[in-house]
């Protein structure tokens, strides 16, 4: 029995060894992949197209030929927008005294309304030294008060400290400086800055921050070349205020493109076929070379910007197809900040048949590249003279003048005589923004202390410095497309 019982332990023993071996694995759920939700690609808000002055060029010659590259701000589908950072930077030196002054309060104080409850604002004012009128916060009621009462105290006093005036600006941008946010300056000037140096350094900053500075020149005494370039090289508009009562109109235009912006630090790459060389982008700041930079900025709702390309194309055989160039445009998405890009090419071809060439002809796209140059010889033979070199200023307003002049007739344009008369006046008044000679040093009576002889200053009468400025802002609106 003994025996038995212990056979029985043995036996169930072994059994219960051997049950994790043939143990069964548990039943396995259904895998069902999971799915990542992909972000949401940013709908195009920017159109290019390409377009050249010649479809057909003649066979087995050398041409030269304009290209039109036209960026166009699509409509948004939301009213929806990032906030605006806004710094204004505005001049209050003894210059402005009078009714200047009293209009840019007033701009100021309208401006103060434009913006939105979500939007910060900072104001800077500079006349022998910059002044932080209005500190940078949020617009809400206490705030919209306060900065009206700041503006209401200005007064016109002092010299033009442009540069430190634009340092202090961009110090109060940065405050409630976001990638998301719509940050800008506008700058406001009626006078030749104490000490341009350092301004490059300043618009590089800006430049870094991703935050344009559109400029306003005010009068006939501002420096039209220095403003402009602010403007451009920081991917932003310039204007010319010819009278103190357009400054608000101005800022309200601004206001109008930054609540309705379609894409934000937009650039442009041409890449030219085999056999194509890019000569120029008139009128506007380029690295040229097989691949071509150019930076446009921001651009807004219903915005069109023409870019006119100068190429030169080697000789082709009939019947050739010539890839002309290839368009890429970059920007950010102005709800998401997310990176965009787009894409136009074309193509032309090459052709023995002289209809086919006649045929192959755009005269739009002609008429435009010859207003365009116009209004580029014109910026600068300023800034040329302005440089110095009045002799190379006259010889580019000759060219000026000829192109005008021929456009004229071609395209039957009344406006481009009305330039060739303007660029004929220019010529002979366009010494006058010489910087006055080296100063030089007359015999003394003296020994060893030579008398300094002070060059005789160009006078510059004010009918004609403001027909300059006026010349100089028609044709940079020609350039900028407004």
């Amino acid at each position: 029995m003994t025996l038995r019982i212990a056979a029985r332990s043995a036996l169930l023993l072994s059994v219960l060894a051997l049950l994790p071996a043939c143990k069964a694995d548990p039943p396995k759920s259904p895998t069902t992949p999971v799915e990542t939700a992909a972000a949401p690609k940013p709908v195009p808000q920017l159109k290019v197209e390409v377009e050249p002055s010649q479809r057909v060029i003649a066979a087995d010659k050398e041409a030269e030929l304009f290209v039109r590259v036209r960026l166009t701000g699509l409509k948004l589908e939301s009213d929806k927008r990032p906030p605006i950072n806004l710094v204004l930077v505005a001049d209050t030196s003894g210059s402005m005294v009078g009714a200047p002054i009293e209009r840019e309060k007033e701009a100021c104080a309208k401006l103060v309304d434009a913006l939105g409850k979500d939007d910060t604002l900072s104001i800077v004012t500079f006349g022998t030294k910059p002044r932080v009128l209005v500190p940078a916060a949020k617009l809400d009621a206490k705030t919209r008060a306060q900065a009206k009462t700041s503006i209401a105290s200005i007064v016109a006093e002092g010299t033009t400290d442009l540069s430190g005036g634009l340092a202090t600006g961009l110090s109060e941008l940065g405050r409630f400086w976001a990638a998301d946010r719509i940050n800008r300056v506008v700058l406001l000037g009626d006078g030749v800055p104490n000490d341009p140096a350092a301004i490059p350094a300043h618009v590089a900053r800006a430049q870094s921050m991703n935050a344009p500075i559109t400029s306003l020149g005010l009068g006939p005494e501002f420096d039209e070349t220095l403003m402009a370039k602010i403007a451009q090289d920081s991917g932003a508009a310039f204007h010319f205020i010819d009278d103190a009562s357009r400054v608000s109109s101005v800022f309200e235009q601004e206001i109008t493109q930054m609540k309705r912006l379609a894409a934000r630090s937009a650039r442009v790459e041409l890449s030219a076929g085999p056999g194509v060389e890019i000569l120029e982008v008139v009128g506007v700041p380029a690295s040229v070379g097989k691949v071509t930079h150019i930076s446009v900025g921001d651009l807004g709702e219903g915005q069109v910007r023409d870019l006119v390309v100068r190429v030169k194309v080697a000789p082709r055989k009939d019947g050739a197809n010539v890839e002309l160039l290839d368009a890429s445009i970059g920007y950010s998405d102005v709800a998401t900040n997310v990176a965009v890009t787009g894409n136009a090419f074309r193509a032309i071809t090459a052709s023995a048949n002289a209809g086919s060439v006649t045929e192959g002809r755009n005269a739009e796209v002609e008429h435009l590249a010859a207003r365009l140059q116009v209004a580029d010889g014109i910026v600068q033979s300023i800034a040329l003279a302005r440089g110095g070199d009045v002799n190379a200023a006259r010889a580019l307003l000759d060219r000026t003048i000829k192109i005008a002049s021929s456009g004229a007739k071609t395209f039957d344009d009344a406006e481009l005589e009305k330039k060739a008369k303007e660029a004929r006046d220019l010529k002979k008044t366009i010494h006058t923004l010489a910087p006055p000679p080296e100063v030089a040093e007359s015999p003394s009576p003296h020994p060893g202390k030579p008398v300094p002889m002070m060059p005789k200053p160009v006078a510059m009468e004010p009918d004609v410095a403001m027909s300059m400025k006026r010349a100089h802002g028609e044709a940079m609106r020609s350039i900028q497309g407004m």
